[in-house]
């Protein structure tokens, strides 16, 4: 088992490569979420947290979503949910192989559970009230398109809705098809004049498109990134008083506080804990 220190210190050996990888080939990216935080707020990772975010313009994501499989080390893997069966996000994330990030609780869901990275995707918000909406409801049903896998495995008692069953005998191609069409819908070219929304849970954090910019360096852990122009902005639209620390109740180990015990490894594969949990 692994260390917070540990963890923190494989994910930034991640978030390296894929910063290499965007600086060789033009690509813009920035520091997000916790990692933006922990950079203005600590200089570094939160203590005590182990996540690293990070997000990208669309355009900038489809083409390293291209790129990556090509330039990255045979240790990392690309998971969205066309190279991970199973995986029910419309986001990417980065994982190394030979290692476990796994909540305990979801030993049944079957997914690559590798230490990660997340990138978002950073999309254009549609230009009228009604196209947000569209977008908004084209993103939900992605969402629940994708979740099959993952309640049959860890909240099994969503599929009493017969609706979901319905929904759920579609092959699992044809689901996948389905939000290939949808998000059209929600990945959004990013154009003059218009706000941009990034794709994480929810879809309903929306940002001038002048608070990214061209982005800016910032240090993190003595090395320097990209982050957003704006950083104060960006943050005070995801956290409102941001440096503030949580009271201490608050303060999880990693996902904790959300997903419950969480085993970390930088040196054993989370196959192989499936295993000694019986799921083979």
């Amino acid at each position: 088992m692994a260390t917070l220190r540990e963890v923190q210190l494989y994910g930034l050996k991640i978030l390296k490569e894929f910063a290499r990888i965007c600086d060789e080939n033009d690509l813009q990216y920035f520091l997000s979420w916790g990692t933006l935080l922990g950079a203005v707020r600590h200089g570094g990772f939160i203590p005590w947290d182990n996540d690293i975010d990070v997000s990208m313009p669309i355009s900038d994501y489809r083409k390293f979503l291209r790129i990556a499989p090509k330039q990255l080390p045979d240790w990392l893997f690309l998971q969205t949910y066309r190279t991970d069966r199973g995986y029910n996000e419309l986001w990417a994330k980065l994982r190394a192989n030979g290692t476990t990030s796994m909540p305990v609780a979801w030993k049944n869901y079957s997914i690559h559970y590798g230490i990660s990275i997340d990138i978002f995707p950073i999309v254009g918000d549609a230009a009228t009230e009604r196209g947000i909406k569209h977008q908004q409801t084209a993103f939900r049903l992605c969402r629940t398109l994708l979740a099959k896998e993952f309640l049959t495995a860890v909240q099994p008692e969503q599929l009493n809705n017969r609706k979901l069953r319905l929904l759920y005998m579609l092959p699992w191609r044809f689901r996948i098809y389905l939000c290939d069409i949808l998000t059209r819908a929600v990945f959004l070219d990013i154009k003059e004049g218009c706000d941009v929304a990034m794709v994480d849970n929810e879809l309903r954090r929306h940002y001038p498109k002048k608070a990214f910019g061209q982005g800016r360096q910032i240090c993190f852990e003595g090395i320097s990134f990209l982050a957003p122009l704006d950083c104060d902005l960006v943050l005070k639209n995801m956290y409102g008083d941001y440096m503030t620390p949580p009271p201490l109740e608050e303060r999880g180990y990693g996902h904790e506080l959300a997903f419950g015990k969480i085993i970390y490894d930088c040196e054993k594969d989370y196959r192989d804990y499936l295993k000694e949990m019986g799921n083979p």
